[in-house]
């Protein structure tokens, strides 16, 4: 290799690391599963699928883009426009797995308290279950409804931040105060949830005297307690810093407990799937067909050609209707073929994609006798 040939290759790797460096999600996204694999995993497929339904309904045009793709006819533009899609999709399932991974069965549990809606439907099920559909249809949530997906993210997001911030250093100063009074901390807790203001101070109190030595409780009664009551006055003086805090805490919980109670009672994918776990019936199956599988089982001459005849063996003395009957029979096949397809619709975008194709060739085969 040439230097300039090795040189030109080292400022395209330098240049790499940088746009990595400033926007590490983006980088993942694009070197994420090419538009091959996306295809192939049912899973994926299935999702790059219901991401695809949605543009379509914003007018973007799929359908004849995935039609074109079926075909192998794609053109120039379709390449940029699927690119586009390809890292799109992968930002946003990077981002549905990161949310998919804070949700635990404990942080359910916990929102429960916070979220009477979200509280009603983990009585039905448990936590792990809710936990385990949110999990499984996070993936899809983000790809068909993202204003709702952004929410549920966003809150999940500002939880972690202030865990790891304000409440870390809240932490941090509770730790500072029952290590400068030598209190013991659960005693110290048990104490501040007192909401009775002379109760409190009572107890604070009791506690602070428990750490006294002979010489400074002899101090404390000659002081006519003056010296506990001042530090119980001091360790009180935190009880609006942690009432404030637990206070923000709770309503970042409840507002990710609002969200998902939102996301379940309203999203018709997630509420089926509660409804499956309800009823102890599997998931459904046609959820998770692919690209290529459903290409595969995608109508063609030849199989229409094959149903109409098993259609025809099953029409008592068919040879003997006349030309006007057989006609009127065949078109009956064809519309009962068709209403098929219509529902089939229903099943994804890429059944969607398949009447495309299949609609118009049940309409425009004509009867052979």
């Amino acid at each position: 290799m040439s230097f300039f040939d090795s040189y030109k290759k080292g400022k395209e790797a330098g240049q790499g690391k940088t746009e990595k460096a400033k926007d590490p999600s983006l980088h993942k996204a694009e070197t994420g599963p090419d538009i091959t694999a996306i295809l192939r995993d049912p899973e994926r497929s299935h999702l790059f699928g219901a991401m695809l339904e949605r543009f379509e309904k914003e007018g973007e045009e799929t359908v004849e883009l995935s039609k074109r793709l079926a075909e192998g006819k794609l053109e120039g533009k379709d390449l940029e426009q699927l690119e586009k899609f390809r890292i799109y999709f992968n930002e946003v399932s990077n981002r549905a797995a990161e949310v998919a991974g804070s949700i635990t069965p404990e942080l359910i549990a916990r929102l429960a308290y916070h979220s009477p809606g979200l509280k009603k439907i983990i009585g039905l099920v448990g936590p792990d279950k809710v936990t385990h559909i949110l999990k499984q249809e996070i993936g899809e949530l983000a790809h068909t409804d993202p204003s709702n997906f952004e929410s549920i993210s966003v809150y999940l997001d500002n939880l972690a931040k202030f865990q790891g911030g304000e409440l870390k250093e809240a932490e941090k100063r509770i730790q500072q105060t029952v290590k400068k009074y030598g209190v013991n901390q659960d005693s110290y807790r048990e104490a501040m949830l007192i909401e009775d203001p002379d109760k409190r101070s009572k107890a604070l109190q009791k506690i602070v005297r428990e750490k006294f030595g002979k010489l400074k409780t002899a101090l404390d009664l000659a002081s006519f307690r003056t010296i506990s009551e001042k530090k119980a006055f001091e360790l009180d003086a935190n009880r609006g810093d942690i009432e404030n805090t637990v206070l923000e805490l709770d309503q970042r919980m409840k507002m990710i407990g609002d969200a998902l109670d939102f996301t379940i009672s309203n999203n018709d994918s997630v509420r089926s799937a509660v409804s499956r776990e309800i009823s102890g019936k599997s998931p459904e199956i046609t959820r998770k067909q692919s690209f290529s599988g459903a290409m595969a089982t995608a109508l063609t001459e030849e199989k229409f050609n094959e149903e109409w005849q098993t259609e025809k063996r099953g029409i008592s003395g068919w040879e003997k209707l006349d030309e006007g009957e057989k006609e009127k029979r065949f078109e009956e096949f064809k519309k009962k073929r068709i209403n098929k397809e219509e529902e089939k619709k229903k099943e994804g975008f890429w059944s969607l994609v398949n009447s495309t194709f299949s609609i118009p060739l049940i309409g425009s085969r004509k009867l052979s006798v």
